[in-house]
């Protein structure tokens, strides 16, 4: 009796829900950051420089989808009659398919102008093909609320994919490059699509071109420009370095920031897994003013993102001297790794914390305000970030998106405290 009185409580409740959303993302956050580490190993550090390269861009053009498809559908699904929902299933599907279409030339041009072969640039752009497609399926599934189809996809992505690998590994003699890297984890990604959301499949590559595009009008004006238009300051402010120096010095320039931020990719897919999970949540409270309901929400999730970087931390300060013995192995200079890596970890930090206005500012469909805030914490940082560069090098470039991300926090913080007393006022005037 004591036990199901305590897993009625909404808190209990709640943190089993993450459990059950952020498993798989854990799981696949880390077959990435082991991945990652062996690819240390096996590739030269221009290969390894492009393959955390095509990382970023895939990340990056999730961020559009994010902002098009999966953030607008958890805000909008649960305001149409269920009869309406396949219809809005099908246009968004049909949204996310152009835009993986685009991602996937764009992806090739990329690998072109930097003189890769045409394995590569197949294989590139399958690889983020493949990551979009399963990014889309898993914010579908989120919508849903139903996390526990993205974690059995997830599951599948991981087995299919460290197999697929293995498999590659042992028919090329013990070797890989990183056209085969991209292709093994391409296939984990493919198969894992057969597992996701029923029906999403068929919905997403034939059922999708049945729906109007021009329905996603009000979707856009509402929302969608907002979001899109933010996604370029915010990835100025996420990954400027990381286009900086890979297009003015080459992937292998690139390589020593790659490495240090790998520690650390596996908050980017946490923090975007929970702001799938707590829009819809923080969404339902603005619609009726529950502003208990905001606070509870907002620090729950601050204490999360809090705890959970601490423990990575830790976590990279108690293993950083095997990762310099075992595998920078005299092809990176291991101070440059450790100052990165370091002012990785303050960036990402700020980060956790700005999470928190902006589920606020989605969940209110007011993205125009974070759009706004990213266009000058963006220009602050670029400006900055190619000072440093020029100045005192990749590492230290770092140091402007440290300052960029305070600065974004503190717009995002100041506006939504103002959105939220003006709200009050006008509920008081009503009342």
């Amino acid at each position: 009796m004591w036990a199901q009185k305590i897993t009625n409580k909404p808190l209990v409740q709640r943190g089993l829900f993450y459990a059950s959303a952020l498993f798989g993302q854990v799981a696949q956050s880390g077959f990435h950051f082991l991945l990652g580490f062996v690819l240390i190993k096996l590739l030269p550090p221009s290969g390894f420089g492009l393959y955390a390269f095509m990382f970023v861009w895939a990340y990056f053009m999730s961020g559009i989808i994010n902002a098009l498809v999966n953030t607008p559908i958890s805000i909008y699904l649960p305001k149409v009659a269920a009869t309406e929902q396949e219809n809005l299933f099908e246009l968004f599907a049909k949204v996310n398919l152009l835009i993986v279409a685009g991602a996937s030339v764009l992806t090739a041009l990329i690998l072109v102008v930097w003189g890769q072969t045409w394995v590569t640039i197949l294989s590139g752009a399958l690889f983020v093909v493949c990551f979009l497609l399963r990014f889309a399926a898993r914010g579908f599934s989120y919508a849903l609320r139903q996390p526990n189809d993205a974690t059995r996809s997830d599951v599948v992505y991981i087995f299919t994919g460290l197999l697929s690998l293995a498999c590659i590994y042992y028919v090329t003699g013990y070797k890989l490059d990183i056209a085969q890297a991209f292709l093994g984890v391409s296939i984990g990604s493919v198969l894992s699509l057969f597992i996701v959301t029923k029906g999403w499949l068929q919905r997403q590559i034939f059922r999708c071109w049945q729906a109007p595009i021009g329905s996603y009008k009000d979707i856009w004006k509402e929302s969608g420009r907002w979001g899109l238009v933010g996604v370029v300051p915010v990835e100025a402010v996420n990954n400027g370095p990381s286009y900086l120096i890979s297009f003015w010095l080459g992937p292998a320039a690139f390589a020593p920031i790659a490495v240090s931020v790998l520690f650390f990719r596996p908050v980017s897919i946490f923090l975007t897994a929970l702001r799938s999970l707590e829009t819809p949540k923080m969404a339902k409270d603005l619609a009726v003013h529950d502003w208990n309901g905001v606070r509870n929400t907002s620090l729950f999730t601050m204490g999360v993102l809090v705890s959970s970087w601490l423990v990575l931390m830790l976590a990279v300060w108690f293993v950083w001297p095997l990762i310099e013995l075992h595998f920078l192995d005299g092809k990176y200079d291991a101070s440059e790794v450790w100052l990165a890596t370091m002012l990785w970890g303050a960036v990402f930090l700020v980060r956790s914390l700005r999470e928190i206005p902006s589920i606020f500012f989605h969940a209110n469909r007011q993205i125009q305000y974070f759009t706004k805030a990213s266009f000058v914490a963006g220009g602050v940082s670029v400006v900055l970030m190619f000072i440093l560069l020029v100045m005192f090098g990749a590492a230290w470039s770092l140091l402007a998106l440290v300052i960029g991300e305070i600065l974004l926090c503190a717009i995002l913080v100041v506006n939504a405290l103002k959105v939220i007393e003006r709200s009050k006022t006008e509920q008081g005037h009503h009342a």
